[in-house]
């Protein structure tokens, strides 16, 4: 999938794929630039694909995503977070 948001082309196939949710649903990407962005598909019936969306992500946006998404994926990335 690919889509030009303020004029950066964000394409899925030539970024890095850093994690997905459990469902499938939702990836977070970063591109050779450092550029993070989200890829999300809502799918119905037989996993047909029926609308998909790009949205560029800041740093914080991306790690809020991953930490929720994948916390393994969060510690590699990011390193060991403060305990509570």
């Amino acid at each position: 999938m690919k889509k030009i948001i303020d004029g950066k082309l964000y394409d899925t196939e030539n970024a890095e794929l850093i994690c997905s949710a459990e469902s499938g649903i939702i990836h977070i990407y970063k591109t050779k630039k450092g550029n993070w962005f989200k890829y999300n598909y809502i799918s119905i019936f037989n996993e047909k694909i029926i609308d998909c969306i790009i949205q560029p992500l800041s740093e914080e946006d991306a790690k809020q995503e991953i930490s929720i998404t994948d916390i393994g994926k969060y510690i590699e990335l990011f390193g060991e977070p403060e305990e509570a």
